[in-house]
Parts: structure tokens; C-alpha cells; sequence
């Protein structure tokens, strides 16, 4: 009979197993048209669409966007603004180029995404044997943390100048776009706690070996 102490672990195991199905399933699918996709293209001049992420307004970090009340005044009402709006903005496009830029970061975040998985799901199953406190549980937590951290950093840099590059070579003019540099605050957090939580498992195995030393 299984420990009832343990079911959550049991269910975030199945869930991970699941996960470790899907995704693979996803990214095998995107590969696969990220090989057809310049064949397809190349043979009738076909248009596929593209998105590159933008924010609405001049400013990449604080994005503002002014607005005018549909009357010429408003009682109680004035300086409309929108801010910090983002969206993506979608075209489409016979550049391979650019419609290879909004497949490949789904294909290195789809990697990362099913690393980091098997890597919470091997420190699972070792809680599930009762070997939580490891070595091994520790390097994989402060992996787990590492990916995040430069996931979360790095990633927003890159979507940035892409974003930018993109918008430079478009030139909007209805609506003044930006790209965007924002970073996933949650990411970066669970990363930190992963690296916390390694020095803690680090710190478990170090008990456990005082402890058999002492008995």
C-alpha cells in the first residue's frame, strides 16, 4: 500500500511522465516542419505566418501609447494613456529566415522546458525510493536552477534585438512599436529557489552521513 504521505509525489510523478510524452511529441513535430517548411516554401513562393512579440508604444521597458476620448472633451476626463502593452504583432512572409526565427526559440525553449522535466522527475522518483537527500538530487536541483536563471536572462535579451530587427526592417507607422525587454520575474524566482533548495538537499546528505557516522 503506498504511503499516503507520498501521493502528491506519486501524481506529480505521472504528471511529469505525461509531459515527458508530449512534449517530445510537439518538438518532433516542429522539427519536422522546420525541415519541409523551405521545400514548401521555395517551390510555389508560399506565404506562412510569422510573429515576433512587440509592445505598444516608444518605449521597450515602459511602453506608452496615447490615446484621444471619442469626444473632442471629456468632463472629469483627460491625458488617456495605455501602457504597457504587449501583443504580438503576426505577418506573413516568404523569408524562410523569418519564419524560421518564430520556430526555432519553441524549439530551444521545448528542449529546456523537457530537460528541466526529466530532471525534476529523476529527484521525484528518488523521493518515491526514499533517497531523497543525495549528491545527485542536489546537482540536479542546482541544474534545474541554472536553466531557469539563463532561460529567464538570456532569453528576453534575444527576443529583444531579434524583435528589433524585425520592426526595423518592417517600419510600422499606424501604431508606434516597440520591442519588448521584459523578464519573467516567476522564472527567475523558481530558479533561485531550485539553487536554494539544492544547497538544502546538499546540506540533507551531509546530515544523513554525520548521523550513520554517529550510529
Amino acid at each position: 500500500m503506498k504511503n499516503p504521505k507520498l501521493i502528491s509525489a506519486h501524481i506529480v510523478k505521472v504528471y511529469l511522465d505525461i509531459c515527458l510524452v508530449l512534449v517530445p511529441v510537439f518538438l518532433c513535430f516542429l522539427l519536422v516542419w522546420t525541415l519541409v517548411s523551405p521545400l514548401v516554401m521555395s517551390a510555389d513562393s508560399v506565404f506562412t505566418d510569422a510573429t515576433i512579440p512587440v509592445t505598444v508604444g516608444e518605449s521597450s521597458v515602459f511602453p506608452v501609447l496615447s490615446l484621444a476620448a471619442r469626444g473632442t472633451e471629456v468632463e472629469g476626463i483627460t491625458n488617456l494613456n495605455l501602457v504597457r502593452a504587449r501583443g504580438e504583432l503576426r505577418f506573413d512572409t516568404t523569408s524562410w529566415g523569418l519564419h524560421l526565427t518564430t520556430i526555432l526559440p519553441l524549439l530551444i525553449g521545448g528542449l529546456l522546458v523537457m530537460w528541466v522535466i526529466f530532471l525534476v522527475r529523476q529527484v521525484v522518483a528518488s523521493v518515491l525510493l526514499g533517497d531523497a537527500f543525495t549528491l545527485k538530487n542536489a546537482a540536479r536541483l542546482r541544474l534545474v536552477g541554472l536553466i531557469m536563471l539563463v532561460g529567464g536572462t538570456i532569453g528576453p535579451l534575444l527576443e529583444y534585438v531579434h524583435a528589433g530587427m524585425v520592426l526595423a526592417r518592417i517600419g510600422t507607422h499606424a501604431i508606434p512599436l516597440s520591442p519588448p525587454l521584459t523578464f519573467p520575474t516567476e522564472v527567475i524566482l523558481v530558479g533561485l529557489l531550485m539553487l536554494a533548495l539544492s544547497t538544502v538537499f546538499g546540506h540533507g546528505k551531509e546530515l544523513e552521513d554525520e548521523k550513520s557516522l554517529t550510529i
